[in-house]
């Protein structure tokens, strides 16, 4: 096949910190491993007017200049004033490799940025093959809360959008079939889709840290991720208080950020949790990793994910989750198996089930080990010979 080079455009990078990010870190280490070439364009957040370069651990990275997406602080909105510059940056990057493949991972200005570049390499008569990907981490229309416009304005534009850039591809990859469906269902037939799980970062898979000695010696839930409207976090708050009034000697650490936190700070002052409700803002992976495994359980709420890493992060790492039994989630999850599915959307209900696990010291430990083999299957290296097997 020769040497392949895989240009990442996407809008959002580190140091902000959402799936998108850690998947593209995840996916072009996973690729690198394999003697692949990565780039990966993403904005600044540091207010440059000029193209950087950056060296991000091995993998070259392309800040574009960016202003703050207005709906939304935490979220940059990409300038397309250096594009020129950016082709002949790429240009001289990938002139020696016989296939490149322009992976995209947003709909928004990283899409139609890279996709002129592509179209400027063509007609430069770039003499290796090009692929088009797209690689399906989000239901933008569960996002279309962040925009001040009626929801059949902004729908009804992304629906038409999202057709347009997806049937440019010649490929889609997406993380299970439930997606796959989905995709389906809203382009036809007229469109390639490969399933090809996310991997889990390789940290999950190595030894333990035995430095990190500082756990707590209390019963705790843990809740990692975005905090946003679509993550669904007042019914985890609603959840852990009904799991207080089983046991109040239960604490409840949420790991992340976001645009909800402090309405949901105000919301576990206002039910008389906030004592035991602790929001502790981002964290290390290694010290994630602990966290999980020590827990009483880890806490997912959303209805809104394509693959949800954070639940296989969790299960790698020995933790309990538990979750409402809704794509995808039943789809990686083998309920009373390698985790827990909760079939109704009752918080009493989600807490009682959630005692009457953690009581079985035996159901416990057996869901703890088989978690743990389950997320085997998320390995990068599979999702590195599964991609290099559809570029062949």
């Amino acid at each position: 096949m020769g040497k392949v080079a895989v240009i990442h455009f996407s809008d959002c990078f580190f140091p902000r910190i959402n799936g998108v990010t850690v998947a593209i870190n995840t996916i072009s280490n996973a690729l690198k491993e394999h003697q692949v070439y990565n780039i990966i364009v993403s904005p600044s957040y540091e207010g440059n007017n000029d193209l950087k370069f950056e060296d991000f651990y091995g993998i070259d990275l392309i800040r574009i200049p960016s202003k703050t997406f207005i709906f939304n602080r935490e979220d940059r909105f990409m300038l397309f004033s250096s594009n020129q510059q950016l082709f002949n940056t790429i240009k001289n990057r990938i002139k020696n490799y016989s296939v490149v493949v322009f992976l995209f991972h947003n709909i928004m200005n990283s899409y139609f940025i890279g996709y002129n570049v592509m179209k400027l390499l063509q007609a430069d008569e770039f003499k290796g093959q090009i692929l088009k990907i797209y690689y399906y981490h989000t239901f933008w229309e569960h996002y279309l809360h962040y925009l001040p416009l009626p929801k059949f304005i902004s729908g009804n534009f992304l629906k038409l959008l999202e057709k347009q850039i997806l049937r440019k591809m010649d490929y889609i990859m997406v993380a299970n079939d439930y997606v796959k469906s989905v995709v389906n269902e809203k382009m036809g037939s007229d469109v390639k889709i490969v399933v090809n799980p996310l991997p889990i970062n390789p940290v999950f898979f190595r030894d333990r840290d035995p430095n990190l000695t500082n756990l707590p010696d209390r019963k705790y839930f843990v809740y990692v991720g975005r905090m946003g409207k679509e993550k669904n976090l007042y019914f985890l708050l609603d959840i852990f208080k009904e799991l207080l009034s089983f046991d109040n000697d239960f604490y409840l650490y949420l790991i992340g950020d976001g645009p909800e936190k402090q309405n949901l700070i105000s919301y576990s002052k206002y039910n008389g949790i906030s004592e035991r409700t602790l929001f502790l803002g981002y964290m290390t992976q290694n010290e994630i990793i602990e966290l999980y495994k020590y827990s009483q359980g880890v806490i997912f709420t959303s209805k809104t994910e394509t693959l949800g890493l954070v639940i296989l992060e969790a299960m790698s790492s020995g933790g309990i989750v538990f979750t409402l039994n809704v794509p995808p989630f039943n789809s990686v999850i083998n309920n009373l198996n390698d985790g827990v599915l909760i079939n109704y959307e009752d918080r009493r209900y989600f807490a009682k089930k959630i005692i009457e696990i953690i009581s079985d010291r035996d159901l416990s430990e057996r869901i703890r080990k088989n978690a743990i083999n389950r997320s085997q299957n998320f390995h990068p290296s599979a999702f590195a010979h599964n991609f290099l097997s559809v570029i062949r």
